[in-house]
């Protein structure tokens, strides 16, 4: 060995490895960046959520409260106001709400988060939405009587309609029969029989709860890998399987029963299970990639509807003991992407007898509560939540001769429509201003009640039955 070759040797070993780590450092650092600004990003859509809610809660409150101009947004005494000209998060983030005058009753709302902590690390999110003056909306009329406006009968084998969501003049409704693409979108815009639309997307399995958000749709399908379908409906004459825009996967094999939104949240219910949750909260801002934000576990029975009130879920269940369900989901609503998210139990009710829970809704304080027939004949009861969550301990019971599969309302309050189980009254009306059921209803050959939504835009109501879907209108 020559002399000074295990010196050259050694150099030559150090080098390379100053070499690989460094390139190993960089690699580190790139990747560090890359996932900061991933981070960046996903909470500048939070953000901006955020802030879309903030402008729906400042409408709902007060549509005059939509002042035209750029707002940041903060909370005083529990409500949501514009503060300043923008807002800033407590890790340095900055939103501005832009809100612009489209006319009397539409406005068009802006919301920008940006941000910029080095060269590498600045950007912006901006989310937009139509906001309109609900209260502004069709007078509401008299629904002591009703007037079918048109019907269609489904004659197609085996067809089972389930549920109806109403938006833009048109009804998307889910269908639980293994021979059909599992969603059907009819036009409702007008007076007459609902048009349908021709469509060629296919939701897969056999689809039931609906409910719909800004031009998107959520379908609960008994898919053991896909339960909760995302669609985008900003174009409902022309839906596609291209229109999915992704999928919620809930632990178990097809165990989603009902969903419920509000803002960038979404509530799954589940059936029953010993080990698996009830109850599923989903951060949706992003619909290809939903984020579970907390769950709930409730065994002995199944979560078959939701109605969100006031940072409270009310739950529809099947538990003997408890058929009423009130869950404090305050913190998946308002959550800032960094404090840990519960759900808690707060008292529900439990009904007299031990029927199912099957519908549920909540307006202004009253909260309505649909059951399975019973021989009792108390399938539809009202209670107040004047002084609280917890439902009131004196409510008002009413007999509607079959199980109260559904239930709506006008947002005003006065009058309750029902979707029932009676074969000769599919559709009830109960007059809530004086808590007295109207009874009204008419007779279709078309099945049983399965799923009512209101059509604030024109004083108008959808029913679907086993195989059919009615518009209703006052008289």
């Amino acid at each position: 060995m020559r002399p000074g070759s295990l010196l050259l040797e050694a150099l030559l070993a150090i080098a390379l490895f100053a070499i690989f780590m460094g390139a190993v450092s960089i690699g580190l650092f790139l990747g560090q960046e890359g996932t900061l600004r991933s981070g960046d990003r996903v909470r500048g859509v939070f953000l901006s959520e955020r802030a879309l809610q903030a402008a729906r809660s400042i409408r709902d409150n007060d549509y005059a409260g939509l002042t035209v101009g750029s707002h940041g947004i903060c909370e005083v005494a529990g409500r949501w106001q514009f503060c300043g000209t923008e807002s800033e998060s407590e890790d340095h983030y900055r939103t501005s709400v832009t809100v612009t005058s489209l006319s009397v009753n539409r406005t068009s709302i802006f919301a920008n988060t940006f941000w910029n902590f080095s060269r590498t690390r600045s950007g912006s999110v901006v989310l937009s939405e139509e906001l309109t003056n609900w209260r502004a909306v069709k007078p509401l009329g008299d629904w002591s009587l009703l007037q079918l406006k048109g019907e269609v009968i489904d004659e197609t084998p085996g067809i089972a309609y389930r549920s109806v969501a109403v938006t833009g003049g048109y009804a998307y409704v889910t269908t639980g029969s293994p021979n059909s693409n599992g969603l059907l979108v009819y036009n409702v815009s007008t007076d007459g029989a609902p048009v349908s639309v021709p469509t060629t997307i296919t939701i897969g399995g056999s689809a039931s709860g609906i409910t719909v958000g800004t031009n998107r749709l959520y379908v609960v399908v008994k898919d053991w890998d896909a339960e909760v379908k995302i669609v985008d409906i900003s174009s409902p004459e022309a839906l596609s399987n291209a229109s999915i825009l992704g999928a919620i996967d809930i632990p178990g094999n097809g165990r989603a029963q009902f969903v419920a939104l509000f803002g960038p949240t979404l509530f799954v219910a589940a059936s029953d299970d010993e080990t698996l949750d009830q109850f599923y909260a989903y951060d949706v801002s992003d619909p290809r990639n939903p984020l579970l934000l907390a769950s709930y576990h409730d065994a002995g029975g199944t979560y078959n509807a939701i109605a969100l009130h006031e940072g409270f879920a009310y739950i529809a269940a099947t538990h003997d003991e408890s058929e009423i369900k009130v869950l404090d989901v305050f913190d998946t609503i308002n959550h800032n992407g960094i404090t840990p998210i519960t759900i808690t139990d707060r008292i529900g009710a439990n009904p007299s007898d031990v029927p199912d829970g099957l519908s549920i809704a909540t307006v202004g304080t009253k909260l309505l509560f649909g059951r399975s027939e019973n021989s009792l004949g108390n399938e539809f009861i009202v209670y107040s939540l004047l002084l609280g969550p917890t439902p009131s301990n004196n409510p008002n019971y009413w007999s509607i001769g079959g199980a109260v599969n559904g239930i709506a309302t006008d947002p005003a309050g006065s009058y309750a429509f029902i979707a029932s189980g009676n074969p000769e009254a599919q559709i009830q009306v109960v007059d809530l201003s004086q808590t007295l059921p109207v009874g009204t209803f008419d007779l279709l050959t078309s099945g049983i009640g399965r799923s009512i939504a209101y059509d604030s835009s024109r004083d108008r109501v959808i029913l679907v039955t086993d195989h059919g879907i009615a518009l209703y209108g006052p008289r």
